[in-house]
């Protein structure tokens, strides 16, 4: 035994579950797939009169298109669902750590929102308002509950468990990148491609992606619960940390940000180390492979789309 570290499998299914994995090449294809009709969504079906007044159907519809690609294959592949994205108990610890490295990533989050807020528009504040005005309940099944479950299915599930076949950190990097551009804005981009590093990597350390969903939604739901305890204007739901600190932005501030960027990065890091060790895995890929393996034309075609719209689809102040 290593402090902490230990030989692991394919996280959460037995080494001799290969029937299980999804390859590369077809998860890149399920992401093509479900880019062109994600585009679709935002783009032609959102202008549509019934569909952009109506915000329970914008968000049920497009959850719907999200994992739609994935559910198919699963289905026409006869593939055993729960194992190929790692669906299996948690236990109390790994949630326990789970929350630990929610809360530390929410500082983390706020900042490169506020960074990002110095040169483009918040677009929670544009999105937040019409969802809590439904009330409490819809907000957190609409912002936090419908999010997470499906683009954990889709970034960490399908994705993240391809890639990781051949490099953990590979696969963690190249499918944050894709989850954080296919919000189509620079600003959640600053902090979706590391709020899904985080996730896919507590994912491989607890064996799970419950712990990866559990994370994404406390994420979400942080900033409507905020917004029912201490904001009463529906239309003013930025993050008050995230406005102040972009107000006053100055080199004494710059060196308090850093110094707790640096230590939540560091109690990340000492999390998702505690709860591999726990579970006995070494976060290695189970045939390490250089990174560049993952790539083909379907994944490089998903990121440059993406990143030209996400480009052009920002709203810059």
């Amino acid at each position: 035994r290593m402090e902490g570290i230990y030989v692991s499998t394919i996280v959460g299914i037995p080494a001799s579950a290969h029937k299980d994995r999804i390859p590369v090449k077809d998860a890149n294809l399920i992401l093509f797939i479900t880019l062109v009709l994600w585009l679709f969504n935002k783009f032609v079906l959102y202008k549509i009169p019934l569909w952009e007044e109506n915000i329970v159907l914008k968000n049920l519809v497009g959850k719907v298109i999200l994992t739609a690609p994935g559910l198919l294959y699963l289905f026409v592949h006869h593939k055993n669902a729960a194992a190929v994205i790692g669906m299996k108990k948690p236990g109390s610890f790994n949630i326990f750590m789970a929350f630990s490295a929610a809360l530390c990533c929410v500082p983390v989050q706020s900042i490169l929102n506020a960074i990002s807020m110095l040169f483009v528009k918040n677009r929670t504040q544009e999105i937040l308002p019409s969802e809590t005005a439904l009330g409490f309940v819809p907000a957190l099944i609409l912002a936090a509950v419908l999010p997470a479950l499906a683009e954990e299915f889709v970034f960490r599930g399908i994705l993240y468990r391809s890639y990781r076949q051949y490099s953990v950190i590979g696969g963690a990097l190249i499918s944050a990148l894709a989850f954080g551009l296919m919000h189509f804005n620079l600003n959640q981009l600053s902090y979706t491609v590391f709020s899904g590093i985080i996730f896919a990597l507590m994912a491989e350390a607890s064996g799970s992606i419950v712990t990866s969903v559990f994370m994404h939604f406390l994420g979400n739901a942080i900033p409507v619960l905020l917004h029912f305890l201490i904001r009463d204007d529906p239309g003013d739901s930025d993050s008050s940390f995230a406005s102040d600190l972009a107000s006053v932005l100055n080199p004494f501030t710059v060196i308090i940000v850093i110094a707790i960027a640096v230590l939540m990065l560091y109690l990340l890091y000492r999390i998702i180390r505690k709860t591999a060790g726990k579970n006995q895995n070494l976060m290695k890929a189970a045939n390490p492979v250089p990174a560049r393996r993952i790539f083909d034309l379907p994944l490089a075609a998903v990121l440059i789309t993406a990143a030209v719209v996400t480009i052009l689809h920002t709203k810059y102040l």
